[in-house]
C-alpha cells in the first residue's frame, strides 16, 4: 500500500479508530454494568489471581480451625466453610473485581459478597433437598441473562413453600436466612484475604459526594490501575476493525509484515499463530507457491454490485424475513390467552410457543448485525472502482480473508455484492456456457450434465430477463434459488450479456465446487474406486452424487425392514414405514456425510438428523402436531434414522474411514511419545498439530450471572491433549491437503494467464473466459499431488520424529483408483 495515498491513509486511521471505539464500548459497558470480569482486562486479572486467592482462603480456614476459639474476625468461619474454597474464591473475587476501576463503598461490597455467598448456600440447599423444584425453577429462569431476576424468582418460590418464619424448610432440614451482620463479616474476611494475597485493592477513607460524612471505600491500588491503563493502550491497538484496502496489500515475502502496512498496524503473521497448536517456523524459500498464491489473491481487485445492494436493502427495509435475510425486527410473542393464569395446560402451551419465538429472536440477532455491517461496508466501498482483501493462513495452510462481513468468502448475501473490478470479454460459446452453468448451479440445478444446465438457462430465459429488469416484482421467482442473492447478481450479468452479445465485458466470478472435497481427498489417498466414483474422482457421462448414493442405501434398507414387519416398541406403525412415507432425501444425509472427513461421529450424525427432521416438520407445518405427541417418540424416530444413515455411510464410504482410523492411530502413538504430529504439505508448508493439555478443575455455581462455571486451569507446555490430537488429525490432514491443492492451482493458473481468483477452500472461481484454464489447472494439480503415495510419505516423516524402535501401524490396503482418472472427470469440480 503506497504511503502517499491519502485515501488509504484515511482508511488505516479509520480501522484503528473503529477498533478503539469497539474495544472501549465493550469495556465501558462492562464497567457501567459492574461486570468488569467479563471484559478482557478483567478476565486477564482473574486468570492471574484466582488460584493464589483460593489458596489464601484455604490457609485462612486452616488457621481459623487451629485457633480453637476464633476471634471476632473469624466469626464468619462457620458460614465460609459451607462453600467449596474454589467456588468461594470465584464468587468473592468476582464481587470485588466487577467494579475494580471505580471507587465503591467498602460496606456495600462486603454486603454484596455476603449476599452472593448466602445465595450459593441457599440454592445448593434447595438443589439437594428439593431436586424436582430446583430443576423446574432452573428451567424457568435459564433463559434470563439477569442474575437479579433469576435470584428473585427462585427465592420467591422458596418463600411460598415456607412453613415457619425462620426460613425455608424441607422436612427435618431447613435453611435459615443469615443475619445481615454475619454477611457483612463474610465480606470483610474475604476482602481482607483478597487484599493480602493479590495486593490489587486497598481501603481508603473518603468523603461521600455532596456530603460531609466520610466512609471507607474500596479501590484498585495505583499499580493495578496503571496495569489496567497500559492493558487498555495495548488492547485497543491490537484489535483494529479490519477493512478492505484501496491499494494492493503489502505482499508477503516473509512470515511477518505483509497484508496491512506495518508502519500503521501491529505486524501480524502470514499464519495465524496459536501457541497451543503450532510450534514451527516458516521458511519463505521452502514454500514459494504459498507466498505466490496468497499474494495473487491479495492482488485480485473487487467492486460492489450496486444493483443487488439496492434490492437487498429494499427487502430489508420491508422488515420481513426474505431470501436468507433475517427479519429486521424481533418476532412477536404469541398472544397471551385470557385464562393463562388459571389453566395449566394453556399456560404450558403458551410458554412452549413463546420459548421457541424467544430462541429464534436470540439466534437472528447476530445475523441481523452481520447484515447491517455488510450493508455499511458495501455502501462504504460502493463508489470505489477497485479495492482489495488482505489474506492470512491458518496453521494447516488454509487461506482466509482478514476483513469480516463484506468479503468473497462470506455468506450468500455478502458474496452477491462483490464482483471482480477488472473485466474480460466473452468471445466464445464455451465461455458463455460457463456463465450459464454458474447460474444453474446457483439456482440448485447442479446434479446434471453441463449441457443440461445450459439448457435450463435457455428454458428460463424469460424469467431471468424479467428478474434482471424488475427484481422487486419478480422476487417470488428468483428468491427460490439455493443461493438467491448470488443468483440475482448472476441474472443482472446474464441479462447484460444477452443484451450486448459476444464481446460483453464480464466481471462476475464463476465459482465451481468440489464434490465433497474431503471425501475426494480421502478417496484419492486410499485409491478407493467406490468412493472415488461417488465423488467424481473418475470420469462419467453424468455427475455422481455421494449424498444421493447414501440416501438410496438408506431407503433400500428401510424398504427391507418395512417388508419384514419391523415395528417400534409401542407396536404402532413401523418406524421404517414412517420414514418411507416421510421420505429420506439427499438433504437429510448431506451434513452427516459432508462432515465425516472432518471428524464426524455417530453422535454428530444423530444431531444433524434431528436438526433436519425439525426443519422438515416446520416446513411441512407438522411441528405443532409433533409437539403434542410424546417428545421421546420424536427423538426415537430421529435416532432410528440416524443409525440407518450411519450404516449407509459405511457402505458408501469404506476405505476413507480406514484412512481416518489409521491417522488416529498414528496420532495416539505420537501423543504417547509426548510429541506433536508434524508433517509437510506438497507445497512445502510445515504443519504442526500440537494441542496442549490444560490441567484444570471446574467450579460450578448453583446460579451464575452469565458465567455459570469457571475453570481453574494451567497450560502444560509439554503434555499433549490426547483427545484433541486424535480427533483433530483426520480433518487437519485433509484440510492441509486441500490448502496445498488450492495454492498450487492458483500458481498453475497464473502461469497460464489467469490473474483474478475467488477461492474458498474447495470452491474455485474465476471469470467465465478463464474457467477452462482454472479447471484444467485444478485437475492437473490434484493428479500430480495424489499420484504420490502421500500416506507413505506421511508415515516416513512421522517415523523420523519418533523414538527409535517406535513402530507405526501398517497403512490400510489401497484400492485400484488411479489419480490420473481425475483428468478425465468433467465433474471433479462442477
Amino acid at each position: 500500500m503506497a504511503k502517499n495515498n491519502n485515501k488509504q491513509d484515511e482508511l488505516n486511521a479509520e480501522m484503528l479508530s473503529k477498533g478503539r471505539h469497539r474495544y472501549w464500548k465493550r469495556v465501558n459497558d462492562a464497567v457501567d454494568r459492574e461486570i468488569e470480569t467479563s471484559a478482557s482486562h478483567g478476565r486477564q486479572l482473574m486468570s492471574h489471581i484466582l488460584l493464589p486467592y483460593v489458596e489464601g482462603i484455604k490457609d485462612w480456614i486452616k488457621t481459623a480451625e487451629n485457633r480453637g476459639k476464633p476471634g471476632v474476625s473469624h466469626s464468619a468461619h462457620r458460614f465460609i466453610v459451607q462453600v467449596d474454597p474454589e467456588l468461594l474464591g470465584f464468587i468473592a473475587s468476582k464481587g470485588i473485581m466487577d467494579g475494580i476501576s471505580i471507587k465503591k463503598p467498602y460496606a456495600a461490597i462486603c454486603n454484596k459478597i455476603g449476599n452472593l455467598v448466602e445465595d450459593e448456600v441457599r440454592f445448593q440447599f434447595l438443589k439437594l433437598n428439593e431436586p424436582k423444584l430446583w430443576r423446574k425453577l432452573r428451567a424457568q429462569v435459564d433463559q434470563s441473562s439477569s442474575y437479579a431476576r433469576k435470584r428473585t424468582v427462585i427465592i420467591l418460590s422458596m418463600n411460598r413453600t415456607e412453613k415457619l418464619a425462620g426460613g425455608y424448610h424441607s422436612g427435618a432440614a431447613s435453611f435459615h436466612r443469615w443475619a445481615q451482620a454475619d454477611k457483612v463479616k463474610i465480606g470483610m474476611v474475604l476482602i481482607d484475604i483478597f487484599q493480602k494475597v493479590t495486593g490489587l485493592v486497598s481501603t481508603i477513607y473518603l468523603h461521600n459526594t455532596g456530603g460531609k460524612k466520610a466512609t471507607n471505600h474500596l479501590m484498585a491500588v495505583p499499580d493495578a490501575l496503571s496495569w489496567i491503563a497500559n492493558f487498555h493502550l495495548w488492547a485497543e491497538m491490537m484489535d483494529p476493525f479490519w477493512l478492505p484496502t484501496v491499494e494492493p496489500p503489502i505482499e508477503w515475502v516473509t512470515p511477518y509484515g505483509g497484508g496491512y502496512d506495518p508502519e500503521d498496524f501491529q505486524a501480524f503473521g502470514l499464519v495465524k499463530r496459536d501457541i497451543h497448536i503450532t510450534d514451527v517456523t516458516f521458511d519463505p524459500e521452502a514454500m514459494p507457491e504459498v507466498y505466490q498464491a496468497v499474494n495473487t489473491l491479495q492482488r485480485t481487485g473487487w467492486k460492489v454490485e450496486g444493483r443487488t445492494l439496492d434490492v437487498m436493502k429494499y427487502f430489508w427495509d420491508i422488515g420481513h424475513e426474505f431470501a436468507g435475510l433475517p427479519p429486521k425486527d424481533n418476532l412477536p410473542l404469541p398472544p397471551t390467552p385470557d385464562n393463562i393464569k388459571t389453566d395449566y395446560d394453556v399456560r404450558r402451551d403458551w410458554r412452549r410457543k413463546a420459548s421457541r419465538v424467544y430462541d429464534l429472536n436470540v439466534s437472528i440477532s447476530s445475523q441481523r448485525i452481520h447484515v447491517l455491517k455488510t450493508f455499511w461496508l458495501a455502501d462504504r466501498f460502493r463508489d470505489e472502482k477497485k479495492f482489495y482483501f488482505p489474506y492470512q493462513l491458518d496453521f494447516r495452510g488454509r487461506t482466509y480473508c482478514v476483513p469480516y462481513f463484506l468479503q468473497p468468502q462470506g455468506p450468500d448475501f455478502s458474496r452477491a455484492l462483490l464482483k471482480f473490478s477488472d473485466a474480460k470479454p466473452i468471445r466464445r460459446k464455451s465461455e458463455a456456457d460457463w456463465l450459464a452453468v454458474y447460474g444453474a448451479n446457483l439456482w440448485g440445478y447442479d446434479k446434471v450434465t453441463f449441457e443440461e444446465r445450459v439448457k435450463w438457462v435457455q428454458d428460463n430465459e424469460s424469467d431471468i430477463s424479467k428478474a434482471a429488469k424488475d427484481p422487486i416484482n419478480t422476487s417470488s421467482w428468483w428468491s427460490q434459488a439455493d443461493s438467491p442473492w448470488q443468483f440475482l447478481t448472476w441474472c443482472f450479468e446474464w441479462a447484460d450479456f444477452q443484451r450486448e452479445g459476444f464481446g460483453f465485458l464480464t466481471s462476475l466470478p464463476v465459482c465451481l465446487d468440489a464434490s465433497n472435497n474431503g471425501l475426494q481427498i480421502l478417496s484419492l489417498l486410499m485409491r478407493d474406486e467406490v468412493c472415488g466414483r461417488a465423488t467424481n474422482c473418475s470420469g462419467g457421462p453424468t455427475p455422481s452424487d455421494v449424498y444421493q448414493d447414501v440416501a438410496d442405501v438408506v431407503m433400500t434398507k428401510l424398504k427391507e425392514e418395512a417388508t419384514t414387519g419391523f415395528t417400534d416398541d409401542d407396536g404402532g406403525k413401523s418406524m421404517a414405514q414412517f420414514w418411507l412415507d416421510f421420505g429420506v432425501n439427499r438433504k437429510a444425509v448431506k451434513r452427516p456425510v459432508m462432515v465425516l472427513p472432518y471428524g464426524g461421529t455417530y453422535y454428530s450424525c444423530m444431531g444433524y438428523i434431528e436438526e433436519w427432521f425439525k426443519d422438515e416438520l416446520r416446513a411441512r407445518s407438522m411441528d405443532e402436531l409433533f409437539e403434542q405427541d410424546d417428545a421421546t417418540k420424536v427423538r426415537s424416530l430421529g435416532t432410528f434414522l440416524a443409525r440407518r444413515v450411519w450404516d449407509a455411510i459405511h457402505v458408501v464410504v469404506g476405505r476413507p474411514r480406514e484412512a481416518m482410523r489409521w491417522l488416529q492411530e498414528v496420532a495416539k502413538i505420537t501423543t504417547k511419545s509426548g510429541l506433536p504430529v508434524k508433517w509437510t504439505t506438497p507445497t512445502g508448508f510445515p504443519v504442526s498439530q500440537n494441542y496442549k493439555s490444560w490441567t484444570h478443575r471446574t467450579v460450578k455455581t448453583a446460579l451464575g450471572d452469565r458465567i455459570q462455571k469457571v475453570k481453574l486451569r494451567e497450560w502444560s507446555p509439554t503434555i499433549m491433549n490426547r483427545t484433541r490430537q486424535v480427533n483433530g488429525i483426520s480433518p487437519n490432514f485433509v484440510h492441509s491437503l486441500d490448502a496445498a491443492a488450492l495454492h498450487k492451482t492458483i500458481c498453475t493458473a497464473v502461469f497460464a494467464g489467469v490473474h483474478q481468483f475467488a477461492m474458498i477452500h474447495d470452491s474455485y472461481g474465476a471469470l467465465a473466459p478463464d474457467v477452462d484454464v482454472l479447471m484444467a489447472s485444478a485437475r492437473r494439480v490434484f493428479t500430480d499431488i495424489f499420484t504420490v503415495d502421500l500416506l507413505a510419505r506421511f508415515k516416513t516423516e512421522i517415523e523420523k520424529q519418533l523414538p527409535i524402535n517406535t513402530l507405526l501401524p501398517d497403512i490400510p490396503s489401497y484400492g485400484t483408483l488411479d489419480a490420473r482418472s481425475i483428468l478425465e472427470s468433467d465433474f471433479f469440480f462442477s
